[in-house]
């Protein structure tokens, strides 16, 4: 999905969606990003399960 910051309000980035309703992003989630920018927003099913992994093993070593 992409996104197109429409402005800024306070801790809000205000983004316009691809069926153009206005939804509000945390500023703290786009550093540096101005009124224009596009911002891509994506599902990472690889890094879930890796970060899956990680927790499986951690736990593994934990209850031993």
């Amino acid at each position: 999905m992409k996104v197109i910051i429409d402005r800024f309000e306070g801790e809000y980035a205000l983004v316009e969606l691809e069926n153009r309703e206005i939804a509000a992003l945390s500023r703290q989630l786009v550093p540096g990003a101005k009124e224009g920018d596009v911002i891509e927003i994506r599902i990472d099913p690889a890094a879930r399960r890796k970060r899956e992994a990680e927790i499986d093993q951690l736990m593994g070593e934990v209850f031993e």
